[in-house]
C-alpha cells in the first residue's frame, strides 16, 4: 500500500511495499509515486493514469512496478482519492497486487496447452497457428510454403516389445534428428504419437523441400541405441505445398497426410508428393468405406466359383470361391478396389464370414452332383485372423455346425497371416487342420517365399502366381523358376496349383516337372482369357 499526496508525492508506505520493492520507508518518502513504473509499461500508459486520476480521483489496471535494483514485476493497480480526517486533506492511495505467481501460472498453462509435454515442440493447436500465420504470409509475399508430414514406421512394435519408456526415448531422438536436418526459420510440430509436421516457409519450390525430406530420411534410418540393443526405424514423409496444393491449413495438412500415407503403401522409408490422384484415391477410399457398410445387408454381394483343374486327369476337381460387388449404382467394382478397404475398416471379418456361409452352401450342393471328393476353397484375410477363433460366429464354429466332410474345404491364405509369426494364427491354422481342413498358401513366390513357412506349418497346397504363369513363353529363365518351385514343392510332399494357366503351352511347361521327378502331377487352376474374365 502506498499513501501519496494528491500530486503524487508518497507520504507512505507500508512494510509489504518494502519487501516487495526493495525500499525502506526512508528511501521511498517525499518521492513521486509515478517513479517507481517500469520502463515495459506500454507507451502511454503512465500518462493515462495520471490524466485519469486527476480527472476522476481513481483508476485500476495492470502496470509494472521496478523495484530498487531495477527488475520490474508485474502488478494490478487500483488507485482511490479518500479525505484523511486527521489532517483535514485528500490523500491518495495505492493498492499494489503482485501478479508474479500468477503470470507465471497463466504461462505454465499457455504452454501446456501450445506445446507437446514429452518433446516441447509445438502441438495441434500451436501448429495450425503457425502454419495459417505462415499461409498468411506467403499469400501476401507470393512465395511457395511446404509442409511435410512425418510418420515414423513400425513405432508400435517399439512399444510394444521394449516398452514406452524407450518409445519415448526413440520419440526424442527421433525429434532432435529431425530438428537437425531443418532449417532455423523452419517450424517442427508434433501432431499426435509419432506423427510430426515441418512448416517450410520461402522454399522457393518443392525440390527444396523434397531435399529436406530426404535428409530427415536419412536421419531417422541411422540405428538407435535403446536398452541396449540396436533398434532400426525408418519414416515415411509426405510432402505438400502451398498454393499449388491447397489453400488453407487444414487442405494443405489433409493433402501432406495423404501424400505419407502413399509413401508408406509403397513400402515405406521414402517420400511421396502429394497430387491430385492421390486425394482422388483417398475420395474413392472414403466412398468405398460408406457404401461397404450397407452392401452386405443390401444382398449386393455374390460369389464366383474358378475351376482348378487336376492335369492327370483333366478333370474339374476343385474351385475356388472369389467375391464380386455388383454396386447396384456404380456397376461392379474389383475386389482390388474394396477387399484391402474392408481389411482396414474390419468389414473384412462379417464379409468373409458371409462368404464362408455362402460357399459352405455351394459346396454340399455340388457334392450331391459331383461327389464327396469336391472341394471348395476359401480365401481367409490376415485381418480375420484377428476375430475370435471360437465361439459360434468364428470360422472353426462355423464348419463345425455343418459337419463340413474332411478334405472338402481349403482355406488359402497369404504370407501375410504368416509373417509375424503370430502364435495365435499359427494356432488357429493348426485348428483347421486338425479338423480335416486343407491348407493352401496363396500368391507364391511374390512375396518373401520363406521355406520356413513351409517347415513350421504343413502346407497342403502352394499356389504360384499368376505372374509366373504368364512369363512361361518369355524365355528360359521364367521357366526354370516356375520348374524349381513345383521340384521343391513335390519334393516335400505339398501339391502345386499354378494360377493364371490359360494357353495348352502354359499346361505342358508346368506338366514337364511332374514327368523328370515322378512325383504326382500338379492342379492347375485355369482362368478365363484375359479379355473375358469375370470383373
Amino acid at each position: 500500500m502506498v499513501v501519496t499526496s494528491l500530486d503524487g508525492t508518497i507520504i507512505d508506505v507500508n512494510p509489504a511495499f518494502a519487501a516487495a520493492t526493495g525500499y525502506t520507508v526512508a528511501e521511498i518518502k517525499g518521492r513521486s509515486a509515478y517513479s517507481v513504473s517500469g520502463t515495459g509499461n506500454a507507451a502511454g500508459l503512465v500518462e493515462r493514469l495520471r490524466a485519469t486520476v486527476g480527472a476522476k480521483g481513481r483508476w485500476s489496471g495492470e502496470l509494472l512496478i521496478r523495484r530498487k535494483d531495477g527488475s520490474e514485476f508485474p502488478a494490478y493497480l487500483t488507485v482511490d482519492t479518500y479525505l484523511a480526517h486527521a489532517y483535514g486533506e485528500h490523500r491518495r492511495v495505492a493498492l499494489i497486487h503482485d501478479m508474479t505467481e500468477k503470470r507465471e501460472a497463466e504461462e505454465v498453462i499457455r504452454h501446456q496447452a501450445n506445446f507437446d509435454a514429452l518433446t516441447d515442440l509445438p502441438n495441434r493447436r500451436l501448429f495450425f497457428d503457425r502454419l495459417e500465420q505462415e499461409i498468411e504470409r506467403s499469400r501476401g509475399t507470393q512465395d511457395v510454403l511446404a509442409l511435410l508430414f512425418i510418420d515414423l514406421d513400425r513405432f508400435k512394435e517399439v512399444n510394444d516389445t521394449l516398452g514406452h519408456d524407450q518409445g519415448d526415448l526413440l520419440l526424442l531422438e527421433a525429434v532432435r534428428r529431425i530438428t537437425a536436418s531443418v532449417r532455423a526459420s523452419d517450424t517442427v510440430a508434433r501432431l499426435a504419437g509419432d506423427e510430426f509436421t515441418v512448416i517450410l516457409p520461402a522454399v522457393g519450390d518443392a525440390g527444396v523441400a523434397e531435399g529436406i525430406a530426404q535428409a530427415i530420411l536419412q536421419q531417422i534410418a541411422a540405428p538407435y541405441r535403446l536398452a541396449g540393443e540396436l533398434v532400426m526405424v525408418s519414416a515415411s514423409i509426405g510432402v505438400a505445398t502451398y498454393p499449388k496444393d491447397a489453400d488453407n491449413a487444414e487442405a494443405l495438412l489433409v493433402c501432406a497426410d495423404q501424400a505419407m500415407f502413399a509413401a508408406k503403401e509403397e513400402g515405406r522409408n521414402r517420400w511421396k508428393v502429394f497430387t491430385q490422384a492421390l486425394l482422388q484415391a483417398e475420395r474413392e477410399r472414403l466412398r468405398i468405406t460408406q457404401d461397404l457398410r450397407t452392401a452386405l445387408a443390401a444382398g449386393q454381394f455374390a460369389l464366383h466359383y474358378q475351376p482348378i483343374i487336376n492335369l492327370r486327369t483333366g478333370k474339374v476337381c476343385k474351385a475356388e470361391a472369389l467375391i464380386r460387388w455388383n454396386h447396384p449404382v456404380r456397376g461392379p467394382i474389383h475386389p482390388a478396389d474394396f477387399i484391402a478397404v474392408a481389411e482396414e475398416s474390419g468389414l473384412i471379418i462379417d464379409i468373409g464370414r458371409w462368404v464362408l456361409t455362402e460357399a459352405l452352401d455351394q459346396l454340399a450342393r455340388w457334392q450331391v452332383l459331383l461327389g464327396e471328393g469336391f472341394q471348395i476353397s476359401v480365401n481367409k484375410s490376415p485381418m480375420e485372423f484377428s476375430a475370435p477363433a471360437s465361439g459360434p460366429e468364428s470360422w472353426s464354429g462355423m464348419i463345425e455346425r455343418r459337419n463340413v466332410p474332411v478334405g472338402s474345404l481349403v482355406i488359402e491364405i497369404t504370407e501375410g497371416s504368416l509373417m509375424e509369426q503370430n502364435a495365435d494364427v499359427m494356432d488357429q491354422l493348426s485348428r483347421f487342420q486338425a479338423a480335416g481342413i486343407e491348407i493352401a498358401l496363396d500368391d507364391f513366390g511374390t512375396g518373401y517365399s520363406s521355406l520356413s513357412y513351409l517347415r513350421r506349418l504343413d502346407i497342403d497346397y502352394i499356389k504360384i502366381d499368376q505372374s509366373f504363369i504368364r512369363s512361361l513363353t518369355r524365355g528360359p529363365d521364367d521357366v526354370a523358376l516356375c520348374h524349381a518351385i513345383i521340384s521343391m514343392a513335390h519334393a516335400l510332399r505339398i501339391r502345386v496349383i499354378a494360377e493364371g494357366v490359360e494357353t495348352a503351352s502354359q499346361r505342358d511347361i508346368l506338366l514337364l516337372p511332374a514327368a523328370t521327378t515322378g512325383k504326382a502331377t500338379s492342379s492347375v487352376r485355369r482362368w478365363r482369357p484375359a479379355r473375358s474374365r469375370p470383373s
